[in-house]
């Protein structure tokens, strides 16, 4: 990890007007992910122990997971910090690194702050922002033969890959509503939309929101939509929609019955709970959570029935979920919460497990009767 005249200069240019060590380390980090194409043509174990010099990378404008992690080190080096490549052995949480041995199939690499603490950092990526990095690292060993240490990388915090949802309804006395969608994703989740967007061709923008949109609101029309933030990775990426349903409650007599848009289907999915008993635990990729707050806005002369019990669920050490209904004036608001703090459930904890996510599904399913307006 030679730093080269050309490398210290284009360092220096690159962290110009920084103002902390986090702002530097973030700039060179999205730097290599953008600038450096991720391009491989060594099998998984050599790209995860062999590397060309950081100037031949920088030259090539390409090269493997090991190339980008000895070039990303080489710059924060350059930028006064001290940084080493680490092997992985990606999926590899039970792997018993007390034994000698330095094998692995994929490179990243770490650096340490100020303070002492060593952040890692992947940028085989192209989306990440400091401090966040790739979901399959997590969890993994890794051995760093710089200072001669081997350890596991923790999990994230499931705040860390959340998915925070707004929806304000407005019902009017025909039954029919509008309704604005915003989704914010955040750290590890952010990165991932973002790359799927990139991915899509912008003719097909408008297709996916709409599909998105009738999952949420059955029947539904858009009548905007917007992408907030995907020009620039210094902004939050936002996404967002506007729409119409002409008739949004089901009814029963002089009663609304109510599906609360998005919630209803928050809990949808986990098949891997659909079975009596399992012979091998449940693996999921990383820790997650989602939130939806929720504001449906009623007409002149329509009356709540009567609201659900909020519910509280834990499923400790592996999830929580919650969901809290209010109101004020006409007005009502829901909040609901779940968490994934674990990524592998083992059989002895199964049938709990399961009745967890059963009991959280039919709290998300929940519904609200409205007295129609005369």
């Amino acid at each position: 990890m030679i730093v080269t005249d050309t490398i210290q200069k284009l360092v220096d240019e690159i962290i110009k007007g920084a103002k902390t060590p986090e702002e530097k380390i973030d700039r060179i980090y999205r730097w290599v992910q953008r600038k450096i194409r991720y391009i491989s043509i060594k099998g998984s174990v050599s790209s995860g122990q062999t590397g060309h010099p950081a100037e031949e990378t920088l030259e090539n404008g390409y090269g493997d997971c090991s190339d980008k992690g000895i070039l990303l080190c080489t710059m924060l080096k350059a930028a006064g910090f001290e940084a080493h490549p680490i092997i992985l052995y990606v999926g590899s949480e039970d792997l018993y690194r007390c034994l000698p041995s330095t094998g692995g199939n994929h490179l990243i690499s770490r650096v340490k702050l100020p303070d002492g603490h060593w952040q890692v950092l992947d940028a085989t990526s192209l989306t990440y922002k400091y401090p966040y990095f790739s979901c399959g690292d997590h969890g993994a060993s890794f051995v760093d033969a710089i200072s001669k240490e081997v350890g596991i990388i923790p999990l994230n915090a499931p705040e860390e890959n959340l998915e925070r949802l707004e929806v304000k309804l407005k019902l009017y006395a025909d039954g029919s509503a509008k309704a604005d969608f915003k989704s914010i994703p955040i750290g590890m989740l952010e990165a991932g939309y973002r790359a799927f967007w990139e991915y899509q061709q912008k003719e097909r923008y408008g297709v996916i929101v709409t599909n998105w949109m009738n999952s949420v609101f059955p029947r539904a029309k858009m009548d905007t939509f917007g992408i907030e933030g995907l020009g620039s990775m210094d902004s939050q990426l936002c996404e967002w929609a506007k729409v119409s349903v002409d008739s949004f409650p089901s009814v029963e007599g002089d009663i609304w019955i109510i599906d609360i848009p998005g919630v209803k289907y928050s809990m949808s999915g986990f098949e891997e709970v659909n079975l009596a008993e399992r012979k091998y635990a449940i693996k999921y990729s990383c820790p997650r959570a989602k939130e939806y707050n929720v504001t449906i806005e009623l007409p002149r002369g329509a009356r709540v029935l009567g609201l659900p019990e909020g519910v509280k669920l834990s499923c400790e050490p592996y999830a929580d979920f919650s969901i809290t209904y209010s109101k004020k004036g006409n007005k009502i608001t829901v909040h609901e919460k779940f968490r994934l703090k674990k990524i592998e459930i083992p059989t002895r904890d199964y049938q709990r497990y399961k009745d967890f996510i059963i009991a959280a599904k039919q709290a998300a399913e929940q519904r609200i009767f409205i007295k129609k307006p005369r």
